[in-house]
């Protein structure tokens, strides 16, 4: 069953969509935001390597008002841009 908003936009609009009123979320089960404490224990830095490599722009990050995400797949396709492989 409709809610009545729903059922009135539909009727009062009826070339708009449903899913174009509705605000596409975030889905967090495709591309798990973490904090800057995983990034830091994954890597094994410390918080002020990891600011400097904010800063420099080695790794991408969102900022969401005061606080920092990082998407764990884009910074480690980032970081291995750096890898150095040893030669044998």
């Amino acid at each position: 069953m409709q809610s009545d908003a729903i059922q009135f936009a539909t009727e009062a609009f009826p070339l708009l969509s449903i899913t174009q009123m509705e605000p596409k979320l975030y889905d967090a089960r495709r591309r798990p935001l973490v904090r800057r404490a995983v990034i830091e224990r994954r890597y094994g830095v410390s918080p002020r390597t990891l600011g400097n490599w904010m800063k420099s722009g080695k790794i991408p990050y969102f900022k969401i008002g005061s606080l920092l995400f990082f998407e764990i797949s884009q910074v480690d396709q980032a970081l291995k841009r750096f890898q150095v492989n040893p030669i044998r």
